[in-house]
Order: C-alpha cells, then sequence, then structure tokens
C-alpha cells in the first residue's frame, strides 16, 4: 500500500488504500467494471480520465469505504533527470455525517 497521507484541511490524518478490483465477470479487463447498474472506471487504468473539477468516488482505509468526491487539483510531479512523471491528485469530500470538507493531498490514482 502507499504511504500515509499527512494533509487535510480539518486535520485528520488519513491513509489511503491501495484497492484491488476483483474480478468481476463484466470487466473486460478494459479498466470498467460494474456494481449494480452502475458502471465504473479503474483510476489507475484511466488516469488521463481524471481531470480537475471532475466528481469521483474516493476510497478511506479509516471509514473502510468509498466516498463521493471531487478532484480539486492535478499535480504532474517530474522526476529529475529524467523523462519520467507522475500524477498526484487533491481530492474534497464529506465524510459520511459531516458537514466540514476533508481534502486528500497526493490521492494516487488506485484510490479514485
Amino acid at each position: 500500500p502507499p504511504p500515509p497521507l499527512t494533509s487535510a484541511t480539518n486535520t485528520t490524518e488519513i491513509n489511503i488504500k491501495e484497492v484491488a478490483v476483483e474480478d468481476n465477470p463484466e470487466d473486460e479487463g478494459d479498466g470498467t467494471y460494474q456494481i449494480g447498474d452502475i458502471w465504473y472506471f479503474d483510476g489507475k487504468k484511466h488516469e488521463d480520465k481524471i481531470l480537475k473539477n471532475m466528481n469521483c468516488q474516493l476510497y478511506i482505509e479509516f471509514l473502510d469505504e468509498w466516498v463521493d468526491a471531487l478532484v480539486i487539483d492535478v499535480v504532474v510531479v517530474h522526476i529529475p533527470n529524467t523523462k519520467l512523471s507522475f500524477k498526484r491528485y487533491n481530492i474534497a469530500y464529506f465524510p459520511p455525517g459531516s458537514e466540514v470538507e476533508s481534502v486528500v493531498n497526493d490521492a494516487k490514482s488506485d484510490s479514485i
């Protein structure tokens, strides 16, 4: 799993857990899967589709559930002395039962 995240607007420490998509009869290996009547993208396989101001779902480990969220920023990190880069995402969400917005900084695509 990725290292714990250390930023949230309400100073609550939260960890993002790497979540593997279980085999689903509807999943053709293209990074889409169905739960009930709703189809989802696997964030890791469809990272190019994760954009600023996009609605999404975010897995919150300490809640052990997916919550509705909003991508508030996409950060591209360039690795010095290489042509390599990777993306991290800043995500806003409301914890269940709360009216206080929380922000997760540096989320990985596999938690979206």
